[in-house]
């Protein structure tokens, strides 16, 4: 059973063991569009949109390294997500460290249209930050965590947990095989607390 919001997932990919909770589409994208529009959630086109929602408390900042996660590469001035979503990464990373005795590594937080732009020349599959499709993260309720540290028993562990909070209404979530992250849209309800 598909819970409410949820658009049915494919896989091209014949040896993809993801559960298929966690695969991505380009109308899953355009779903989770259409949430973070009726939630009435700006994206942040520039540094100047990104410092007035700063300013306004509607993005925390978000440390570089606690005791259950570090960010990598994640440049100072996109160190922030919405209040819930940023809960949500220092609820989830608590539980993996209280399992795993380890920290997560974050590699991306709230993007602007300008780095987003950028990135997309590094990283061609990545969202475009423009049009019906376009990147959560210029919402600050979207962050990744990376799997290159990440044993299998810890990818599998992570895999449940995500499945069990998308369940119960509260995120979205993507294993991004190319980029190789769990990639995490904290959903308004929840982000907006």
């Amino acid at each position: 059973m598909q819970k409410k919001g949820k658009v049915a997932r494919k896989s091209s990919i014949a040896s993809d063991t993801r559960p298929n909770e966690l695969k991505g589409s380009q109308d899953l994208l355009l779903c989770q569009n259409r949430i973070a529009n009726d939630a009435g959630w700006w994206r942040m086109e520039n540094a100047k949109v990104l410092g007035e929602h700063v300013g306004l408390k509607l993005l925390v900042s978000v440390p570089r390294k606690t005791r259950t996660y570090f960010l990598s590469k994640v440049p100072r001035p996109l160190r922030y997500l919405r209040p819930g979503a940023g809960r949500f990464l220092e609820d989830i990373a608590r539980q993996h460290h209280a399992q795993f005795q380890k920290r997560i590594k974050i590699t991306s937080l709230v993007e602007t249209v300008q780095s987003k732009t950028a990135q997309r020349k590094k990283n061609p599959s990545a969202a475009s930050p423009h049009g019906d499709r376009r990147s959560l993260h210029l919402t600050g309720a979207a962050f990744d965590i990376s799997l290159k540290p990440m044993t299998q028993k810890e990818r599998l562990w992570m895999r449940e947990l995500l499945v069990s909070y998308e369940m119960a209404g509260l995120i979205d979530a993507t294993e991004e095989i190319n980029a190789n992250c769990f990639h995490i849209f904290v959903l308004p309800l929840q982000a907006a607390l």
